[in-house]
């Protein structure tokens, strides 16, 4: 296979997802780029199932570590720092396979991006009406000017539905409406094979996200959020303060939960997203799905390989 095509493993958290991603890296020569919006921050290690530095020893890897996690990092910011990172390595002969649960952030490197309704922020969306309401449609109006100038002066005042909408997309996505139109003009830019990994019986999934959360406060999960804490991060405004896992243990640490209910309340959350991503990613025909549970061909590796060597 050819280095130029890129390699994106893709689905679910707690799918193995990094496994298959290392073992093809290692098997093709291949650098690991992460898609992952949360291993971008650095000291969050155990609760964003970052990487270990043996991993890392093994594999080169790529965007994670990057940032402090008092920056609220968009989408737009990861789309420019990926396809930057992609072409240095392409330039010096590096292939990439890309790995990670973020939707988003996978889609700003292969193809354009659609924030279509399913893209959403209810509560807010409902705070812009009320600030509608009470303040004027010239009020939210302003508050699209100051971010996105561009959409302001294409949409009336009036159009408070577009307006809200307009900013709803910057809530959730970090990315303006004008930006968001651009990249939609704009043809992908690298050619791909997505592989995506699921599980037939998805309690097995359930099964291997409660693992995981029980094994990251073996590993510590607790004194890496009270470091962060102390260092003055975390804050609940910021992306990095919402994150699955540390939000969380943040109540436990402030005694508003027990470990128990603490521990309950990140695998629920982490099931509903990992839902979530499944979702996003069905949205894709070019998706390859295997699964991890199928029996007898139940090794990734192999059937991803097979899949690699019929699309080069």
């Amino acid at each position: 296979m050819e280095n130029k095509k890129i390699i994106s493993v893709v689905g679910p958290t707690a799918s193995g997802k990094s496994s298959l991603a290392m073992k093809l890296c290692s098997h093709f020569g291949r650098d690991l780029v992460s898609t992952d919006s949360m291993q971008i921050y650095i000291g969050m290690d155990i609760g964003t199932a970052k990487p270990s530095k043996e991993d890392q020893k093994l594999v080169k890897h790529h965007l994670i570590d990057i940032v402090s996690p008092d920056i609220n990092y968009s989408v737009a910011d990861y789309s420019s720092a990926g396809k930057a990172c992609i072409n240095k390595l392409s330039s010096e002969g590096r292939g990439v396979v890309l790995c990670g649960g973020t939707g988003l952030y996978e889609q700003s490197i292969l193809g354009k991006i659609n924030y279509s309704e399913e893209i959403s922020d209810l509560s807010y969306r409902a705070e812009l009406e009320g600030l509608a309401l009470k303040e004027g449609p010239e009020y939210i109006h302003k508050m699209l000017e100051g971010i996105d100038p561009e959409s302001a002066k294409k949409i009336h005042a009036n159009n408070t539905k577009r307006v809200i909408r307009a900013l709803e997309i910057y809530k959730t996505t970090g990315v303006t409406k004008t930006e968001h139109d651009r990249l939609n003009q704009t043809e992908p830019e690298y050619e791909y094979i997505r592989i995506g990994i699921d599980y037939l019986d998805r309690q097995n999934l359930v099964k291997n996200i409660d693992k995981r959360v029980e094994a990251m406060f073996e590993k510590g999960l607790i004194d890496e959020v009270s470091s962060l804490l102390r260092k003055g991060y975390l804050a609940p405004d910021t992306t990095a303060g919402q994150a699955i896992g540390y939000k969380e243990t943040i109540e436990y640490i402030n005694g508003i939960l027990s470990l128990e209910e603490a521990k309950e309340k990140i695998k629920i959350s982490t099931r509903q997203y990992a839902k979530r991503q499944l979702t996003w990613f069905r949205k894709y025909d070019d998706v390859n799905w295997l699964f991890a549970d199928k029996e007898p061909n139940g090794d990734l590796f192999t059937q991803a390989l097979e899949l690699i060597e019929k699309d080069s």
